[in-house]
């Protein structure tokens, strides 16, 4: 998960950085630049999760620390976001690892917001009411293993 639930009584650790993006249209002029300052991206349609989400929640925070208030689309999947953006109808942050093969293919561009974009990590998680069972012990070990951080690094590499 990229945030502990709030309402679940869950423990865990970080094993891999949560790069985000902030991505738009193929072609939009925006893309093509390299550096784009914060306040032009407050002109732009903002396409969210719906509410409850974590990727939501860390657009609005994003959005308030950097005092914009631009007007905002909720959509319900990731899927559908993409889809949205592609077409021209706003602007997204999506994890990285969400939209890798549709930038590869050039399906999707994306915009560097001077400053940068906020970070995150993904965290394995476990409940923590009750005995730690074996299994998810294990699990836990590995996703933060040596091998574990081979693959991610291959899986995060371009074309990979």
């Amino acid at each position: 998960t990229g945030r502990f639930p709030e309402q679940l009584s869950v423990e865990g650790r970080p094993f891999a950085a949560n790069e985000f993006v902030l991505i738009t249209a193929p072609g939009d002029p925006l893309a093509a630049r390299r550096e784009v300052a914060v306040q032009e991206l407050a002109q732009r349609t903002w396409i969210l999760r719906e509410p409850g989400s974590g990727t939501r929640r860390l657009c609005e925070e994003y959005l308030q620390d950097s005092g914009l208030r631009p007007q905002l689309l909720t959509m319900g999947s990731n899927g559908a976001i993409k889809q949205a953006v592609a077409l021209g109808l706003g602007i997204a942050l999506q994890s990285r690892f969400a939209v890798k093969l549709e930038l590869e293919l050039g399906m999707l561009g994306s915009v560097n917001p001077r400053g940068g974009l906020p970070q995150r990590a993904w965290y394995v998680v476990h409940s923590a009411v009750g005995p730690l069972r074996r299994e998810i012990s294990a699990f836990m070990e590995f996703a933060q293993s040596q091998a574990a951080q081979r693959a991610l690094a291959r899986s995060t590499a371009p074309g990979g």
